[in-house]
């Protein structure tokens, strides 16, 4: 099992951390880009679950909207409403780094203290096979 990673103050892993998942041949030029696969475990302070979904709710089209955003989905863990699991996918680690320093990110970055009782731990994950 990896160990978990924390978020940097810009609310992405820092560089060194950033996961580096299958490679994927870009038909159009003949690049390799990283695909990016990331689970983010968060925990709420009790009684705050609801900020935690609402401010994931308000974030969720803006980040979708992104160059790169594969993937981006909320699940809360069915044996502790305060645990919540995110799982992103991006089509490169340019993408990623990108998002990380859009202004809804780092204004959703700034308010999370209120709501959260840890900073979220980051997961980096590669398919296996193939």
């Amino acid at each position: 099992m990896r160990p978990e990673r924390e978020l940097s103050s810009g609310g992405v892993p820092r560089r060194s951390q950033l996961p580096h998942c299958r490679l994927l041949q870009s038909k159009r030029n003949g690049n390799v880009m990283e695909a990016i696969h990331l689970l983010v475990l968060i925990e709420t302070q009790p009684g705050k679950r609801a900020i935690q979904i609402e401010a994931f709710e308000a974030l969720r089209p803006l980040v979708l909207a992104e160059p790169g955003c594969i993937q981006y989905e909320l699940f809360s863990d069915d044996e502790d409403e305060n645990r919540f699991i995110l799982v992103e996918k991006w089509a490169s680690r340019e993408a990623l780094v990108a998002h990380g320093k859009t202004a809804h990110m780092v204004a959703a970055v700034a308010r999370n203290p209120g709501f959260r009782a840890k900073p979220a731990s980051v997961i980096r994950m590669s398919p296996v096979g193939n």
